[in-house]
């Protein structure tokens, strides 16, 4: 498949850490996806759902709950090689996640311990090598619920006094504060060093005014505008094979909190074989990765 990418794209993202892709998939598409994760909530055992206040999640990735050809479509893995190159590394994290998302407020992705200290490892080099793609089922340039981003954050000149710890280097910055106006069919991508916030709050009558986060959670419902379709997320996180993605699939397996979830994910030889003839070395991060997956 031809490069979907222009060079105007791959520059914005250097620049800004994020990319929106419009109408990488038509209504069929959008609507089937909606009528799968539907569909998903009445067959996946409850067992395998984490419940919160207005949402909930699947346990497993994509490939677990029939969505193995969105992972490896070709226009969402040649918009991948563009930006990591031409070998990724699938290890797991992909998910499935229906309603509000809770816990507004600015946060990067990357291993803990380097998200407020640019002297860490993790800002060594100028291009991060982990990014996340995620389609978001519901029209976000008019409605409240999509992702809010700092733009330019993946980038140490984002720390307002990088010597000093006191500062909340993630909820504080000198990027822009920018709601991605994302809409039905489109795709998101962004480092995940980049601090973002989810579930961003618009105004009915003013719906391109940005708040920050702190700001969001007091504005009164009446004043925002929200959809009457329910907020559907996928998302899969792809790397480039470096000293970088070691480490992280290292701090995440000592986090401890994502084991259920790869248990509940496949991993077999067809699925390794499949993955290695699109580019994508899969990992097997935890010795149970796959032993709950029926």
């Amino acid at each position: 498949m031809d490069n979907l990418l222009s060079s105007k794209d791959l520059e914005s993202y250097h620049k800004n850490s994020f990319i929106l892709v419009k109408k990488l998939f038509n209504k069929d598409e959008y609507s089937n996806f909606r009528a799968r994760v539907d569909k998903l909530k009445t067959t996946v055992p409850k067992e395998d759902t984490v419940v919160k206040p207005g949402s909930f999640y699947f346990l497993g990735d994509l490939f677990s709950k029939g969505f193995g050809s969105l992972a490896l479509d070709s226009r969402i893995l040649s918009i991948a090689k563009q930006i990591l190159g031409p070998q990724l590394v699938y290890f797991g994290e992909s998910t499935v996640l229906a309603g509000v998302s809770a816990g507004r407020g600015f946060h990067r992705d990357n291993a803990e311990p380097d998200r407020q200290d640019p002297h860490a490892p993790d800002w060594k080099e100028l291009n991060f090598p982990i990014i996340k793609m995620g389609i978001y089922l519901k029209d976000f340039k008019r409605f409240s619920g999509g992702l809010k981003i700092r733009k330019s954050s993946h980038l140490a000149s984002d720390f307002i006094d990088p010597n000093n710890p006191n500062i909340n280097n993630q909820e504080q910055g000198r990027g822009k504060i920018y709601n991605i106006p994302s809409e039905s069919g489109d795709l998101t991508l962004w480092s995940i060093r980049l601090a973002h916030s989810v579930s961003p709050v618009r105004l009915k009558l003013f719906p391109n005014i940005c708040f920050s986060p702190k700001i969001e959670g007091k504005i009164p419902g009446f004043l925002q505008a929200q959809s009457p379709e329910e907020r559907i997320f996928l998302m899969i996180t792809f790397g480039a094979p470096s000293s970088e993605l070691d480490r992280y699939i290292k701090y995440y397996v000592e986090r401890g909190d994502f084991a259920e979830h790869w248990k509940r994910s496949p991993f077999n030889d067809e699925l390794v074989k499949s993955l290695a003839t699109n580019g994508i070395e899969m990992r097997k991060t935890i010795p149970e990765y796959g032993s709950l997956c029926t």
